[in-house]
C-alpha cells in the first residue's frame, strides 16, 4: 500500500502482527486530469496559449504548540514520601509557555501525543521543577501494601511533559504537539530460591537494565544491592553466561572487557553463590533493582539471531525494546499484546521465546509456533527479558526499524 502526502511517500508492509514501516522520500507527484493538453505554468506572468487546469498545493496546518522540554530527567524519588522530582533545563518561558504539564502512565512508554491521554495529566508547573505526589485520582486506593507504586515491582510508571501556552487575547490554550523524551521507575526483582525443605540456596536472576541510572558497571550494582555475588552476560555464539564480575570477600573483582553495562541490555545475577555467603545486611528473600534517576528509558536496539553452536535452537537473550514494542501493542490493539505477537513479529528464523523461572531456576516456555500459528500465553512488556530461540542464523535485523 502507498499512501501519497504532502511530497513524502509512505510505503507500509503488513505482516502478521508487525508494524515495519519504511518510509522514503520522494518527489511530489500532482495529479493531472487534464487529458494531457497544454504544458504547465513555471511562470506567473506567462501567458498560455490555451486553457490549461491549473493546481495549486496548498498544506494547511495548524499551528503548533510550544516545543516540549528537550531534556525532562527524573531528579530525585523519595520512597518514604512517594514523590518524585523532575528537573527540566529552564521553565517553560525557555520554551515559549507559560505551564509545564506532567503527564503519568503504567506500564508502557509515551512516545507521541497520541500515547498522551488526558485521563493521565497529573500536574502542572510554571517552574523547571515538577512533582509528582500521587495525589490525583489516578492513583486514589493504594491496593499494594500501602504504597503508591514506588520501587513496588508490580508497578513501573512513566512519565512526560509538555509545554503550553495561552493567548490572553483570545483565551486559546496550546499544547506542544508531541512530548518530552520519556522517562521512567523501573523495579525487577531479585530472588532467591528455596530448597524444598525451606533452606535459602544460590540462585540466578536474568535482569535487565531499562532505563538510565547511576550505574556504570556491574560492580556499581553489587555495591548498590546487598546480597549480589556474581554478575554474567549472555554470549550467544557460544551459547553461555560469561562472568563479567565476582566478589570475593569484602571485594569486586571485575573481568576485563565484560564489566560494563548500559542501558537496554541483560544480564544475570548470582545471589549467595556457592562458596561465597550473602552479604550479613541481606536477610530478607527477595531484593528490588530499581533504576529511575534520571530515568530516560533506554534506545531502542536492533539484534541479528544467531544458533551459535547449539545443537538445537540458538538462544539469544534481549530486552524487550521500549520504544519498538510500545509501537506493536498499538497495532495489535484490543489485544494484550503477547510473547506470540513478539515471535510472529520476528518471524523465520524463530521458532520460541522463552523467558526465566527465577522460582523454578530455568528457562519457561513463553510462546512458539504450531503449524505456522503463535501460540502462548505470556504477555510482552517493554523491558523485558525474553530467550529469542532460532533454528538458523537469522540474516535480518529486529526490529526492523528504528523508532526515534
Amino acid at each position: 500500500m502507498m499512501l501519497l502526502l504532502f511530497g513524502f511517500a509512505f510505503a507500509v508492509r503488513d505482516v502478521s502482527s508487525s508494524v515495519a514501516r519504511v518510509i522514503e522520500e520522494s518527489d511530489a507527484i500532482l495529479a493531472d486530469d487534464d487529458g494531457g493538453g497544454g504544458d504547465t505554468p513555471t511562470d506567473p506572468a506567462h501567458a498560455m496559449e490555451e486553457a490549461v487546469n491549473i493546481y495549486i498545493h496548498v498544506i494547511l496546518q495548524r499551528p503548533a504548540g510550544p516545543p516540549p522540554p528537550d531534556e525532562f530527567e527524573i531528579l530525585s524519588v523519595d520512597t518514604v514520601a512517594q514523590v518524585v522530582l523532575f528537573k527540566t533545563p529552564t521553565g517553560p518561558e525557555g520554551y515559549g509557555g507559560i505551564n509545564f504539564f506532567l503527564y503519568r502512565e503504567f506500564k508502557w512508554p509515551m512516545l507521541y501525543k497520541a500515547h498522551v491521554d488526558t485521563a493521565d495529566f497529573i500536574g502542572r508547573s510554571s517552574e523547571m521543577w515538577l512533582r509528582d505526589e500521587f495525589t490525583d485520582a489516578f492513583w486514589p486506593i493504594p491496593a499494594n501494601g500501602g504504597t503508591k507504586g514506588i520501587w513496588d515491582t508490580n508497578v513501573n510508571y512513566f512519565w512526560v511533559a509538555t509545554t503550553v501556552d495561552s493567548n490572553s487575547a483570545t483565551g486559546e490554550v496550546t499544547e506542544s504537539a508531541y512530548p518530552s523524551p520519556c522517562v521512567c521507575e523501573y523495579d525487577q526483582f531479585f530472588t532467591k530460591a528455596r530448597t524444598g525443605g525451606g533452606q535459602l540456596i544460590g540462585s540466578r536472576n536474568i535482569v535487565t537494565y531499562p532505563n538510565a541510572h547511576s550505574y556504570d558497571d556491574f560492580i556499581d550494582i553489587g555495591r548498590a544491592i546487598p546480597g549480589t555475588t556474581q554478575f554474567y552476560v549472555w554470549l550467544a555464539t557460544t551459547q553461555s553466561w560469561v562472568l563479567a564480575a565476582t566478589k570475593v570477600g569484602a571485594s569486586w573483582i571485575p573481568t576485563p572487557g565484560r564489566n560494563h553495562v548500559q542501558p537496554g541490555e541483560v544480564f544475570a545475577v548470582n545471589l549467595g553463590a556457592a562458596g561465597n555467603a550473602c552479604d550479613p545486611r541481606y536477610a530478607a528473600d527477595t531484593s528490588r533493582f530499581t533504576t529511575c534517576v534520571p530515568g530516560i528509558i533506554a534506545p531502542d536496539t536492533q539484534y541479528v539471531f544467531i544458533k551459535g553452536t547449539a545443537a538445537g535452537l540458538g538462544w539469544n537473550w534481549i530486552m524487550l525494546p521500549m520504544k519498538y514494542t510500545t509501537i506493536l501493542r498499538d497495532a495489535n490493539r484490543p489485544q494484550a499484546l503477547g510473547l506470540k505477537h513478539v515471535g510472529a513479529d520476528i518471524g523465520a528464523p524463530c521458532t520460541e521465546i522463552r523467558v526465566w523461572s527465577q522460582n523454578g531456576q530455568t528457562m519457561v516456555q513463553g510462546a512458539f509456533i504450531v503449524a505456522g500459528n503463535w501460540m502462548g500465553s505470556q504477555l510482552a512488556w517493554p523491558g523485558r527479558a525474553i530467550a529469542v530461540g532460532v533454528n538458523a542464523n537469522a540474516t535480518d535485523l529486529w526490529p526492523p526499524v528504528l523508532i526515534h
